[in-house]
């Protein structure tokens, strides 16, 4: 039983069976079929293998006896905010790869801001929010950008260009998973405080950089009501290929945060994302179902909007779309840069 749950987490940890086949041949120094017969059950690992391998994926072993769940302790891995480092986002790559393979699983979020993913679908918005997470929030800017402008997008992408193709292949996964969305009206703040800010502290280049990013912005709010209203995803170049299905909920009673919660049918997982881009990710069981238990609880205090109730739908959407208007005249009426 120990070992059933030890490599069920080794799996988890390493994003894959293929990836802790892998990491066993490395740590262990075994053959490949030596490190399969492992993960297979079919060799029992050694005590010392265990604590090489929870030692190098920070694998909790009071976690997996229990001891960590009535201690409140929980395991978390984590994921800082590197956008030079392809390591950034291969992991989740792998998360999304399993769920994409596994037939009924699903994920839901709960949107404090529209999704990262969709940011890989608008070049200027995804680049814009690297520059401000780099500038602003860890004080690590990209390498000769003091300012932000659509023209120098290309300069900035370079410095991410594997974790930006990354993000694109597990985002062209995420459109082919059924999922859940949570919003508010409130959904949209982060981007608008981020632009404000960057406008009033004079960290664009021009007013027209910052009214092409909230136009760009409001593109994609678009193409999200129209995902809503069909109830499916769907690529904005490809608008007759409908892909995964989609479920979206408006939930007014309550401040929304960044967590994803994911059911892969036989595990569970919950990841949770900062404003400064960092991941953490736990298949801890007893906190992964008081978060799904927090899930079903905003779910029944929400509204379905989705392929249904337009009028709610459209509300909300309008509410973004209004305050996408009032900043983007505000810049309008300012001195020109």
């Amino acid at each position: 039983m120990f070992q059933d749950k030890f490599i069920e987490q080794l799996i988890v940890k390493t994003g894959s069976k293929h990836e802790a086949a892998k990491l066993i041949q490395e740590q262990l120094h075994i053959a490949k079929d030596a490190a399969y017969r492992r993960l297979r059950g079919g060799t029992a690992f050694h005590p010392n293998e265990i604590a090489s391998l929870a030692k190098a994926t920070k694998i909790s072993l009071d976690n997996i006896i229990g001891a960590s769940e009535s201690d409140l302790n929980i395991d978390f891995t984590f994921t800082p905010f590197d956008v030079t480092n392809p390591k950034y986002l291969s992991y989740f790559y792998d998360i999304f790869m399993r769920i994409y393979k596994t037939e009924g699983s699903n994920m839901t979020f709960v949107c404090k801001r529209i999704p990262y993913l969709y940011s890989f679908l608008s070049p200027i918005y995804l680049m814009f929010n690297v520059y401000f997470i780099s500038k602003i929030i860890t004080g690590l800017p990209p390498e000769g950008i003091d300012k932000f402008s659509t023209k120098s997008i290309d300069r900035i992408g370079s410095n991410v260009k594997q974790n930006q193709s990354i993000g694109l292949g597990y985002t062209q996964l995420y459109y082919k998973i059924n999922s859940i969305h949570i919003m508010n009206n409130n959904s949209i703040d982060d981007d608008i405080l981020r632009i404000k800010y960057c406008f009033d502290s004079g960290l664009f280049a021009t007013n027209e950089d910052a009214i092409v990013l909230l136009e760009d912005l409001s593109e994609l709010l678009k193409h999200m009501q129209k995902e809503a209203s069909l109830g499916k995803k769907f690529f904005a170049d490809e608008p007759d290929k409908m892909l995964g299905d989609l479920q979206v909920y408006r939930c007014e009673a309550i401040n929304l945060e960044y967590l994803v919660y994911t059911d892969f049918v036989e595990t569970e997982m919950a990841l949770f994302i900062n404003n400064a881009g960092d991941y953490l990710a736990t298949s801890n069981k007893a906190f992964v179902q008081k978060s799904k238990q927090y899930i079903n609880s905003m779910k029944k205090l929400s509204s379905k909007i989705s392929a249904e109730n337009e009028k709610e739908r459209n509300q909300m959407f309008n509410a973004m779309q209004d305050k996408i208007s009032r900043l983007t005249n505000y810049i309008s009426a300012s001195t020109v840069i």
